[in-house]
């Protein structure tokens, strides 16, 4: 009897939250062709460049033919080997950066200050009519951004950042709310406001010459200013009622779980959410993280489902992803740590967290008979990918841990561990006996070794009785 797996945090018919966990493994529908659904271990992170300074990755952008970031006050080049050369330093010590450039120089922004780089030099924005902004981006030969606690977007002298005028700004009046942040996707302006969002286009008309769509308004604005990010052509947030949703033509469409969306209502602070969007092998993802709650969620695309992305700390538990900002540079998809000024490059092919083991965790949906008496379980087979093993150390000899819970995941029995299969061990099956009886059962699934982990099976052997 073939059971169901393949499914993400908080998705089945458990409405128990204490069930139905997805961690570090990720669905994927009609693995390799083969019709069949499966998870996948969650890429691992590879150092790829370090600043040297124990402080969180600010912000990154790629220019020309290098990345930069800033991290603490300083404001550093990255070439392609991965060599780290500072270029100068900004005023601000902490707080998200952002970042975008016109091909002639970039425009930097800390919430406070704007800096422009062309290169060579940085430049604090002297122009005293200079908004301050949170969030920029460059669409039609202007730097556009937010002026903080009011609705208005204001616009950079043509391709020049450092040029600016007070009355070159435009109110999103749609509805009276404060506008939070400022988004290029398809040549065109998003607008997120604390309310409502508004998508505009280069009409021409104005300073900046852009104009709201006919139509372009929506009931659902954004309960984070970092959290927009465009991924496969479409933008994704976190929405002002808690959800995370993305556009579908001219409205909000909520792709969040309802489970999860309860687990968001009680975050005691989402406004500073982060999130941002990649690809990766094919499979494309948006990854939201809340700093405050200290947990990363990630949103795969193609399948349709979430899972935690996260750390494992022996003392704490699940604990968010160190990705704080992406880039992608080199040909590689790359992430600032939050908090040691080191940048890594994810990687399907990478079973480690920048040598950390990686702890994945599955809940099963529940499985129990269908006359609702008792069903008695004789064996459980996972059909892991086995083989994968190392030559030495942790890994040589992979093993899966099992354990399950009769009562809605408040409690978990003991584990039961079983060998994967050691290197080049293709054939090794996984298949655990007497696990008793029960009148509703969550199976979960745990493993850490650093090796390559893929679930495309889970099945019940029988006989199977069922007694009221």
């Amino acid at each position: 009897m073939e059971i169901p797996f393949a499914l993400g945090h908080y998705k089945g018919r458990s409405l128990n939250i204490n069930a139905q966990e997805c961690i570090n493994w990720f669905s994927v529908k009609d693995y390799r062709g083969g019709k069949r659904d499966a998870l996948i271990g969650t890429p691992g992170i590879v150092e790829f460049a370090d600043l040297g300074i124990d402080y969180p990755i600010r912000g990154m952008h790629v220019f020309g033919d290098y990345l930069y970031a800033v991290c603490r006050q300083g404001f550093y080049q990255i070439d392609s080997s991965g060599t780290v050369s500072l270029v100068d330093d900004i005023e601000s010590l902490s707080g998200v950066v952002k970042m975008d450039d016109n091909g002639i120089h970039m425009l930097i922004v800390d919430g406070t200050f704007g800096y422009t780089f062309d290169g060579t030099t940085l430049t604090k924005v002297s122009d005293t009519d200079f908004p301050g902004a949170d969030t920029v981006c460059f669409i039609d030969g202007y730097f556009l951004v937010n002026k903080p606690s009011t609705g208005q977007v204001w616009a950079s002298g043509s391709y020049d950042g450092t040029s600016w005028n007070a009355t070159h700004y435009k109110t999103a009046e749609g509805s009276p709310d404060n506008l939070l942040a400022v988004l290029r996707g398809n040549r065109l302006l998003w607008l997120y406001g604390a309310k409502t969002s508004e998508i505009w286009y280069n009409s021409g008309s104005g300073t900046p010459p852009f104009t709201r769509i006919a139509g372009g308004f929506l009931n659902t604005g954004t309960g984070a200013k970092f959290s927009p990010a465009f991924i496969d052509n479409t933008p994704y947030w976190l929405s002002d009622e808690r959800q995370i949703v993305r556009a579908s033509g001219y409205v909000a469409e909520i792709v969040s779980p309802r489970a999860l969306d309860h687990v968001f209502a009680g975050y005691s602070t989402v406004s500073d959410a982060i999130g941002y969007g990649y690809t990766l092998e094919g499979y494309s993802f948006y990854d939201l993280t809340f700093p405050t709650e200290n947990v990363t969620w990630s949103y795969e695309i193609s399948s349709g489902e979430f899972h935690r992305k996260a750390l494992w700390d022996t003392n704490n538990g699940f604990m968010r992803h160190r990705g704080a900002c992406h880039a992608s540079f080199a040909g590689k998809q790359l992430v600032g740590d939050y908090t040691n000024g080191k940048i890594y490059e994810l990687d399907l092919d990478t079973y480690t967290d920048d040598g950390d083991l990686i702890r994945r965790v599955n809940v099963f949906p529940r499985v129990r008979p269908k006359d609702r008496g008792r069903l008695f379980i004789p064996r459980l087979e996972l059909e892991l990918e086995a083989g994968t093993g190392l030559i030495t150390g942790q890994g040589r000899t992979p093993y899966a841990m099992l354990d399950w819970s009769d009562d809605g995941g408040h409690t978990w029995g003991p584990e039961k561990w079983k060998e994967v299969g050691k290197i080049g061990e293709y054939g090794e099956r996984t298949i655990f006996e007497r696990l008793g009886s029960t009148i509703g059962r969550h199976f979960r699934l745990t493993v850490a070794d650093p090796v390559k982990w893929v679930l495309v099976g889970a099945h019940m052997q029988g006989p199977f009785m069922s007694e009221r």
